[in-house]
């Protein structure tokens, strides 16, 4: 879809909404296991699970970073009709992102128990969880090509094709959990490959797919094929520093749950699994305009960059006042998803501390939606350095506040720390 072109409001809306449902199904991978682990194995089975997700979050973060950055440069690219140079950076990225997968594979592989040591991982389930790291951490590989693959698409304009891949992929990972673990009795081994086996059939499709896509863009006449690689890189580094010091800063505020025990484990797990799910729209809305502002930035086109972050800002809020009722009203049955004890230790933390996070949604949008624009200007150390802020802030009062106000001590840290980072970039967007 080109973005240069037509009324803003409808182009976004048409473009958002596919963005809106892969991030969905993609949080759905974690979603359905947790769901069918806590009802078929246990509770137990369940912080086994969400501990290994928990370790992996550095990958996931990382990949994000790499995906991010890829969006933009070929939207850009796309948005200025360089399409050779767009081919050749595409076929470059993905060489460089299957190399760099396979290096984070062995490292979970061969590093897990100095990792779950560091963590403090409960002796009760770690065993259980090595025995487990490995089979997520084989889906890497697929999931960065695939992520890298889809972030090439969306720059292009194409948001439709990897939502219905990925709803594919979404349902028969479902049909496989619950194959797997309610009907044939494999627990978390067996949720773990369902997922293992949903990426790679993903990936499959999304790299087929954007092999024709490419085809069509024109021959590879670029002189230099690495032409754009300094580029990216100026773009990816950054994001993938702040990405990493972000996850880092998750596992240290994990430590601090992990040392309080299994139940406190899985509620704090079940909280924000849900928080993300609930983030999920605003966060995409911002995702989507980032390739907006980027193709028309492409194309010197800046007073659409302009109007395009006027009605984000508009919609977003109309949004975030939404997501706030819905998790008022719908805390309790989505918890209950996940631990049916209502009286239990894990359900009552899940549900105040989901509560807590409420006022993350409006500054999240306040933060993300100028993030993005200062990522389609290929400004990137700013965004990473008001994230920085947040994340030392989070932690800073997270570590101070717990031994006092105990784990909720930890959402009063993070809305503390965004807050300072959307009024950091405010501050920096408004002064430039």
């Amino acid at each position: 879809m080109d973005l240069t072109e037509g009324k803003i409001a409808g182009k976004l809306v048409r473009f958002t909404i596919p963005i809106i449902i892969i991030q969905f199904l993609n949080q759905a991978y974690t979603l359905a296991d947790n769901i069918v682990v806590a009802r078929f194995v246990s509770e137990e089975a369940l912080s086994v699970l969400s501990t290994v997700n928990s370790t992996l979050l550095v990958a996931y973060c990382l990949m994000q970073g790499f995906g991010s950055a890829a969006t933009i440069l070929i939207g850009n690219l796309f948005g200025s009709r360089s399409y050779a140079k767009l081919r050749i950076t595409v076929r470059t990225l993905l060489i460089g992102i299957t190399a760099v997968s396979f290096l984070i594979f062995l490292i979970y592989t061969f590093g897990a128990s100095p990792i779950f040591e560091l963590l403090k991982v409960p002796m009760e389930i770690r065993s259980q969880c090595k025995s487990l790291i490995w089979i997520y951490a084989l889906s890497l590989p697929p999931t960065f090509v695939c992520s890298v693959s889809t972030a090439a698409l969306n720059g292009m304009g194409d948001s439709k094709t990897p939502m219905f891949i990925s709803t594919g992929s979404q349902l028969l990972n479902i049909v496989l959990d619950v194959l797997a673990v309610a009907v044939f009795g494999y627990g978390i081994v067996g949720a773990a490959l369902a997922s293992l086996f949903s990426v790679l059939i993903a990936m499959s499709l999304t790299c087929l797919y954007l092999k024709q896509v490419l085809k069509k863009l024109g021959e590879e006449n670029c002189d230099r094929k690495y032409s754009c690689l300094k580029q990216y890189m100026a773009l990816a580094i950054p994001s993938i520093l702040q990405q990493s010091i972000l996850s880092i800063g998750s596992l240290l505020l994990q430590r601090l749950v992990n040392n309080q025990g299994v139940s406190y484990i899985n509620g704090y797990t079940v909280a924000c699994t849900l928080n993300n799910l609930f983030l999920l729209p605003v966060v995409s809305c911002c995702m989507g305009y980032e390739t907006f502002a980027a193709q028309n930035l492409g194309a010197r086109k800046s007073e659409r960059v302009r109007h395009g972050f006027i009605g984000l800002l508009g919609t977003g809020s109309l949004l975030c006042v939404a997501l706030a009722l819905g998790t008022c009203l719908f805390a309790s049955p989505l918890i209950r998803l996940y631990l049916t004890d209502s009286a239990g230790t894990a359900f009552r933390f899940a549900r105040l501390y989901l509560l807590l996070l409420i006022p993350n949604y409006f500054l999240i949008l306040a933060k993300n939606s100028v993030d993005g624009l200062f990522k389609a200007q290929q400004k990137v150390y700013l965004f990473t350095l008001s994230s920085l802020i947040a994340l030392g802030s989070r932690i800073l009062l997270g570590y101070t506040l717990a031994p006092f106000m105990g784990l909720t001590a930890l959402a009063w840290a993070t809305t503390a720390g965004n807050l300072i980072a959307a009024l950091t970039d405010w501050g920096v967007l408004l002064a430039g």
